[in-house]
């Protein structure tokens, strides 16, 4: 368990914030309530095609592996971009499976939890500063469309 009030959880909020995931008014004690750090082996499993949308996971200093239907190919996932959101939000089977590519350790954020209290979309009005941000624009202008 991962205490809410704790340095880890700030962290935590601090990574997730800086690789895009909005988390500005998050209530802390509600969000971390049933989020677990786990530790992952390479070769195991996450998700699998068709399992219901239990979790949202997040690598921490691991990587992970998407491998989707379709023939597409594998995509390699860094640390903390969260994997599972659409499954949990659409409360849809899961389209691929997840495997961990490098061992270490992962959130685990139980779904329901995730849409009550993790899940805030941006506003049309701050995509453009988001985008800015990542392109390494200072955030005055939105970028062309």
């Amino acid at each position: 368990p991962i205490a809410a009030q704790s340095d880890e959880a700030v962290e935590i909020l601090d990574a997730l914030d800086a690789h895009g995931m909005r988390v500005t008014g998050i209530d802390r004690p509600r969000a971390f309530e049933d989020v677990r750090r786990v530790r992952v082996r390479q070769g195991e499993l996450l998700l699998e095609v068709g399992a219901p949308p239990a979790f949202v996971y997040v690598a921490i200093d691991c990587a992970l592996r998407i491998e989707q239907r379709g023939g597409y190919d594998p995509l390699d996932v860094p640390p903390w971009i969260p994997i599972g959101v659409t499954g949990v939000v659409r409360r849809a089977e899961r389209n691929a499976t997840v495997l961990v590519a490098e061992p270490g350790e992962v959130l685990m954020i139980p779904g329901e939890l995730f849409v009550r209290e993790w899940f805030r979309p941006y506003e049309e009005s701050e995509i453009g500063d988001v985008l800015a941000a990542f392109a390494g624009h200072d955030g005055s202008a939105v970028p062309p469309h």
